[in-house]
């Protein structure tokens, strides 16, 4: 209050109209201060009348400076009231604060006494209020013109809209541009201990001198030079490291290679600290260099933050951060790596979880145990990899695991190259971790067991084309096993995983019936295991399996000891036109195929009750879909695709509804 050099109200407030322009008396200190006009000032908080400190407070330096209100600063550097501040002089500013309330009190002048909840500056560290205080500083114009029709701001803001430079994902780059458009000058001096020493020194005969390379004496007079104490913001240094660093004004040979970098990643939180910077510098430092040389990098991707468990930003001063070491001590690096990759889409937070870092783990232990399983069983052999041209000899298996690869090669390649990293990693381990281990190498042990050697192609073949296609996200257990891989495959091999080629699909294995085919198998085989848990069979029974089918016969037939394998039962496969033999069962369906698995026992009344519940839940779904089917409405606005599907799943469902019944006859 005892900084106070003006009273700021409303043009447009009626009840102040008229003292616009005239003088109060400040209490206490006794100073005469004007009644200004400013349109920020909000008639409806408080009397509409608000007192100015321009000394003291951001907002009201920018009141006072458009209305020429003088500035009093009443504190010194230490938080200490200095003699502007009449009374208090020397007084702690929390000591001073009271005595003025004390003291408004005695002379009358306070009214009431009111809570106020606001925002208040604190040190992030001490907790200490920060107190606001007008200060000399060396500022960076960037909307001033250096040459005709070229700003720092205007430049770095073209670059983007021209498509120079592109922002990942797309939705960040509104942001750059509204922040860019609105930008002000940049302070870029800080009283620090360590930093860029502002290049600016003071002769004695108060010639102040500006350069890049040091001075000895002042070019003016020959005069002794002192070196401004102020560092620059760290951000500015940051700003010129991706040419600087490379040798910088100098056309060198790491500046030619490096300069531009083709991808930058960095958190959305530093846009305008880092991002903002290193285009506007990069732009008018490398600007000789031509248009496509002088940016500092042609995509910029920003990734979101990790927060804690409970959403929160993780900081040293709230004590939730998590040591990144400790944490991949404790789950490995590549699990701390792959779970924080995985952990969230491009540009959005993500919270840590313990839990995800522990799923990454095992992920890791399942590819080492699997790469021992295949090393083993390859033993000192060198083995080729599948010929495409070989196809036929091949097993339905086989046939469905190298289309199932190419396809992953194919939506990994269009997936990097739209930078959706987490969910290419998310791809690949659902592909190694579920169709590679669970699936493909339980279904060709029984061939393994029975010395059948063409497995072992197919399965160096994908475990070298997974560990290539994990590598990035994996990198240390991936090069580890690769490198025990590398000397069974009969190839030209490079010497290090990270310098192989990246795998790309070249259509030679697609094969859609394959897929289909064993598609369907899988399910029979969930189907199956579902069975033997809703009837709690025991975990070491091998019961008895019937397949009544129809066009996945042959595949069926064909995967038939895997399936006796991986789901431990007896499997004999049917026609649709053969005879579920007497006795108790439990009944599935997926598609054409009836499944029926052999029980010791059955509750003929309970199973009764439990396929008539699913009939009429089979057969309600049946009838909203041909309701649906039937609304030409809905029929000419919704997509081919979608009305496709639906006829497809009606079908399905008339299948299942018509094998309840069938099953509820045999009961």
């Amino acid at each position: 209050m005892v900084g106070d050099t003006g009273v700021a109200v409303n043009p447009n407030d009626d009840r102040y109209e008229e003292r616009i322009g005239r003088g109060l008396l400040l209490p206490i200190i006794g100073r005469e201060i004007p009644i200004v006009a400013d349109e920020t000032v909000k008639p409806e908080f408080g009397t509409g009348a608000v007192k100015v400190t321009p000394g003291h407070d951001p907002n009201d330096w920018e009141i006072g400076q458009r209305n020429d209100l003088p500035v009093i600063v009443a504190m010194d550097l230490k938080g200490n009231m200095n003699d502007e501040a009449g009374p208090y002089a020397g007084m702690p500013a929390d000591e001073a604060r009271e005595a003025i309330l004390r003291d408004l009190e005695d002379g009358g002048f306070l009214d009431r006494i009111e809570d106020y909840t606001h925002s208040v500056g604190v040190c992030s560290r001490c907790k200490t209020v920060l107190q606001p205080l007008p200060s000399e500083q060396w500022w960076l114009d960037v909307n001033k013109e250096y040459e005709r029709g070229h700003s720092l701001a205007g430049d770095a803001i073209r670059a983007v809209t021209e498509g120079r430079i592109g922002i990942v994902p797309q939705r960040f780059e509104k942001v750059y541009l509204n922040w860019m458009e609105n930008i002000r000058d940049w302070c870029i001096s800080r009283q620090l201990w360590w930093g860029h020493q502002v290049p600016v020194w003071y002769c004695e005969n108060k010639h102040v001198v500006c350069q890049v390379d040091d001075p000895a004496r002042c070019p003016e007079c020959g005069g002794a030079l002192r070196q401004d104490e102020d560092v620059l913001d760290t951000w500015f240094s940051s700003g010129l490291a991706p040419h600087a660093d490379l040798g910088w004004p100098e056309d060198t040979e790491d500046l030619r290679y490096f300069y531009p970098t083709a991808d930058m990643q960095m958190g959305y939180d530093i846009m305008f600290f880092w991002c903002a910077r290193m285009i506007m510098f990069g732009l008018y430092n490398m600007r000789h260099m031509g248009e496509e040389r002088s940016m500092p990098f042609r995509n910029v991707l920003f990734h979101g933050l990790i927060r804690d468990a409970r959403g929160e930003k993780m900081t040293k001063s709230r004590g939730n951060v998590v040591d990144p070491l400790v944490a991949a001590s404790t789950f490995g690096a590549d699990a701390f790596r792959f779970a924080v990759l995985t952990g969230a889409t491009l540009g959005a937070d993500q919270k840590y979880s313990d839990d995800r870092l522990a799923s990454a783990r095992n992920f890791a232990n399942k590819l080492w145990n699997t790469a021992r399983f295949v090393l083993m069983k390859v033993g000192d052999r060198e083995v080729k990899r599948p010929h495409p041209l070989d196809r036929e000899s091949f097993a339905l298996e086989d046939r469905w695991i190298l289309s199932r690869l190419e396809q992953l090669e194919s939506d990994v390649d269009s997936l990097m190259k739209a930078y959706q990293l987490g969910e290419c990693a998310r791809q690949i381990e659902d592909f190694l971790r579920s169709e590679f281990c669970d699936w493909y190498i339980e279904m060709v042990k029984p061939r393994l067991n029975d010395g059948d050697e063409r497995p072992l192609k197919v399965l160096v073949h994908v475990l070298d084309h997974g560990m290539r296609m994990l590598h990035p996200f994996m990198p240390f257990v991936t090069e580890e096993l690769w490198q025990a891989l590398r000397e069974r495959i009969d190839d030209d091999m490079a010497s290090q995983l990270i310098v192989a080629w990246f795998p790309r699909s070249g259509g030679n294995w697609k094969d859609a019936g394959a897929e289909a085919a064993i598609d369907h198998v899988i399910e029979v085989n969930r189907t199956i295991r579902n069975i033997r848990a809703e009837k709690k069979l025991d975990a070491g029974a091998r019961p008895k399996v019937v397949l009544r089918a129809d066009g996945y016969g042959p595949a069926l037939r064909e995967t038939a000891a895997a399936t006796n394998f991986t789901s431990r039962v007896e499997l004999d496969v049917l026609d649709l036109s053969g005879a579920v033999p007497e006795g108790e069962w439990g009944f599935g369906r997926v598609a054409d195929t009836e499944v029926a698995v052999a029980l010791p026992q059955v509750d003929t009344a309970a199973e009764r009750a439990r396929l008539e519940k699913e009939l009429a839940e089979s057969s309600a779904h049946a009838q909203r879909l041909e309701a649906q089917l039937a609304n030409e409405t809905f029929r000419s606005k919704a997509p081919a695709h979608v009305i496709q599907g639906m006829e497809t799943t009606l079908a399905e469902t008339r299948e299942k509804t018509a094998g309840l019944r069938e099953r509820l006859a045999s009961l």
